[in-house]
C-alpha cells in the first residue's frame, strides 16, 4: 500500500484544510497564545504542518481531534516569527486582528480570520509540496543538491521553496486544457461507470515513480509527462517525455518517443533588475497545442500573491527551440492580476485591475493570441480581443466554442438550490450563464465533450468501506441543473485532472499496482 500523497493530491487538500478549519484554529490559537504575533505564526504552523503529515499518511481522514493535537504542540513549540504582514501587500495588512480584540466577531457573528494570514498560510503550504516534489527529481545526496540549489543559482536562491530556513529545520495548482482533433488509438471498451468517457491509453505505473497527474497533457496521439528540474549548475528548466498511446497496459515511459528541454529565466534576471529577493516557482505546468508545447510558470518572490509574475514559455517540437514568449508581470495600478488558458489552438490572457480596496477586480479585455512558424521568438501572434466588463475570469478553460470558466473573480453568485453559476464566452463575445457543481467545497474542474458539450467534473473522498482516494462525478452545463443529472465514475481514483475532452486519473490496482488512463469524454 502507498503512505505517500502525491503533489497532486496534497494540493487538492490545502483548500479543503483552509476552507474547514481556519476558524476552529484561529477562535483556539487567540484564546491560548500570549499574543496576536504568536497566535499568526502557531496558525501558520499549523496548517504547514497539517499539510505535510498528510503527504506521509496512508490514511486520508482529517479529524478535530488530530487538528486539535496539532494546535496543542503548535502553542508549546511556539515557532519562530515570520513577518508574514511585511511580506504581503500594505493593502492587506488591514486585515490584522488586533490582541485585544481576539478572534473578532464579522457583522454576521462568525469568527472573522484575517484574509492576509490564509492567503500566507497557502503560499507556503504550496511551496512545501512544491519543495518535496522538487527533491524527489534529485539525483545524489539531498542534502548537497539542496545546499547548492540555495548558493550557486545567482538571483534564485530558493527556487521551488519559498521558505525561510527557520521554519525549514522546524517544519520538515487550472485544469490542463489543449488543442484537441479526433483521437488515433481505437477507445478501449467503457470503463467509466455512467460516466460518458472511453479510455483511449491505459499504463501500467508505480506507487514509487510519485507521478502528478497535473504535470501531465495529451494531444491525439501521446500523453507528454512534465518534470521540474533544479540543477545546481544552471537555471531550473522543464523536461517533457513524450509517450505514444497505448492500451496494451504497458509500463508508463516504456516507449518514449522524443523528450524536450526548456530553460526557465528568473523574473529578476529576464527585467534586469537588482534585488536580494529569492524568487520561488509556486506553480507550473506543460500544455500541448499542435507542433508546440507550451510552459506556463508562477513565480513568487516570498511576498503577496499580487507579485506573482507569470511565465508563458512556447517550444517548437519540430526543431527543439523554445523561447519565453510572453511575461505578465503585476504593474500597481494597472494589471496585477491575470487569468490564462491554452486550448483550442489559442492562448487566453485576460488582465486584471485589482484597486485593493476589496471589491471584485476590473476584467479588462481578454487577448486571444496564436502561435505561428517554428521559430518560437516570432510566433507570438494576436488574433482578437473579447470585452469582459464582467470582471475577471475565474479558473477559465478555452474550448472550441469559448471559453468557460468557474464564475468572475469577487462576485460569488450560486443558484436557490446551492450551485455554483459557471459561464461561457462564446469567441463573438456572447455570455451564457449555467447551473454549474454544488457549492461544497470539493475540486472542480471544466471539460469539453468531444461533440462539444461542455461539462463540470467534481471529485470528493471516496467514503465507501475499504476504498481510498476520491470519486468523480460530472454532469452538463445546462441552464436548469434537474435537466443534467450527475453520472459518477466506477472506481474511484488516487489523482485526477482534465485536459481538454479528456479526463486522466491514476486508480488503485490489486496488489498495490496503480494504473494511469486518459479517457475521452465522448459527448
Amino acid at each position: 500500500m502507498r503512505t505517500r500523497m502525491t503533489g497532486a493530491e496534497r494540493r487538492q487538500w490545502v483548500d479543503k484544510l483552509l476552507e474547514q478549519y481556519t476558524t476552529f484554529v484561529w477562535t483556539y490559537l487567540t484564546d491560548h497564545c500570549e499574543s496576536v504575533q504568536q497566535a499568526e505564526d502557531a496558525f501558520v504552523y499549523v496548517f504547514v504542518q497539517a499539510s505535510d503529515r498528510l503527504g506521509t499518511r496512508a490514511a486520508r481522514e482529517v479529524t478535530d481531534d488530530w487538528m486539535l493535537a496539532l494546535l496543542k504542540e503548535a502553542v508549546d513549540a511556539n515557532p519562530p516569527h515570520i513577518a508574514w504582514e511585511e511580506l504581503v501587500g500594505e493593502d492587506e495588512r488591514g486585515d490584522a486582528i488586533p490582541r485585544e480584540l481576539g478572534a473578532e466577531l464579522a457583522n454576521d457573528g462568525t469568527v472573522r480570520v484575517p484574509g492576509a494570514l490564509i492567503r500566507r498560510s497557502a503560499q507556503l503550504m504550496r511551496a512545501h509540496i512544491a519543495r518535496d516534489e522538487a527533491m524527489r527529481h534529485h539525483r545524489g545526496p539531498l542534502g548537497t543538491k539542496i545546499g547548492a540549489v540555495a548558493v550557486v543559482i545567482v538571483g534564485v536562491a530558493g527556487v521551488g521553496y519559498g521558505l525561510s530556513d527557520r521554519w525549514t529545520n522546524q517544519l520538515q495548482e487550472r485544469p490542463a486544457v489543449s488543442a484537441k482533433s479526433s483521437k488515433t488509438a481505437n477507445p478501449s471498451p467503457h470503463i467509466g461507470g455512467d460516466l460518458p468517457v472511453s479510455a483511449v491509453a491505459m499504463y501500467q505505473v508505480s506507487p514509487s515513480d510519485n507521478l502528478d497527474v497535473t504535470h501531465l497533457a495529451v494531444d491525439s496521439h501521446a500523453v507528454y509527462q512534465g518534470t521540474l528540474v533544479l540543477a545546481a549548475d544552471s537555471w531550473p528548466r522543464i523536461d517533457v517525455s513524450r509517450h505514444p498511446f497505448s492500451t496494451s497496459n504497458q509500463k508508463f515511459g516504456a516507449s518514449g518517443s522524443a523528450s524536450y528541454a526548456m530553460e526557465l529565466v528568473p523574473p529578476l534576471q529576464a527585467n534586469n533588475q537588482v534585488s536580494t529577493s529569492s524568487w520561488q516557482i509556486s506553480e507550473w505546468q506543460i500544455e500541448v497545442m499542435g507542433n508546440w508545447i507550451i510552459g506556463l510558470v508562477t513565480w513568487n518572490d516570498g511576498r503577496a500573491s499580487d507579485t506573482d509574475v507569470e511565465q508563458i514559455y512556447a517550444l517548437c517540437t519540430t526543431n527543439g527551440k523554445y523561447s519565453l514568449v510572453r511575461t505578465l508581470a503585476p504593474e500597481k495600478g494597472v494589471e496585477n492580476r491575470f487569468a490564462v488558458a491554452v486550448g483550442d489552438g489559442k492562448i487566453i490572457v485576460q488582465p486584471g485591475l485589482d484597486d485593493g480596496t476589496g471589491a471584485a477586480p476590473l476584467g479588462l479585455p481578454i487577448q486571444i493570441y496564436t502561435l505561428r512558424g517554428t521559430d518560437p521568438t516570432r510566433a507570438w501572434t494576436e488574433l482578437s480581443q473579447i470585452p469582459a466588463s464582467f470582471g475577471l475570469m475565474e479558473s477559465p478553460v478555452a474550448t472550441g466554442d469559448g471559453i468557460v470558466f468557474q464564475g468572475i473573480v469577487g462576485k460569488a453568485d450560486t443558484s436557490s438550490d446551492n450551485v455554483d453559476t459557471w459561464y461561457q464566452l462564446t469567441w463573438s463575445g456572447t455570455l451564457n450563464r449555467y447551473d454549474g457543481p454544488p457549492v461544497d467545497g470539493q475540486m472542480h474542474w471544466a471539460v469539453e465533450g468531444a461533440s462539444g458539450t461542455p461539462w463540470w467534473v467534481e471529485t470528493t473522498p471516496d467514503a465507501s468501506e475499504n476504498h481510498r482516494g476520491y470519486q468523480v462525478s460530472m454532469a452538463q452545463l445546462a441552464n436548469d441543473k434537474s435537466a443534467s443529472p450527475t453520472k459518477n465514475l466506477q472506481n474511484s481514483v488516487l489523482q485526477l485532472t482534465v485536459d481538454g475532452s479528456d479526463l486522466i486519473w491514476i486508480q488503485a490496482e490489486e496488489k498495490g499496482d496503480e494504473t494511469l488512463v486518459v479517457a475521452q469524454v465522448e459527448s
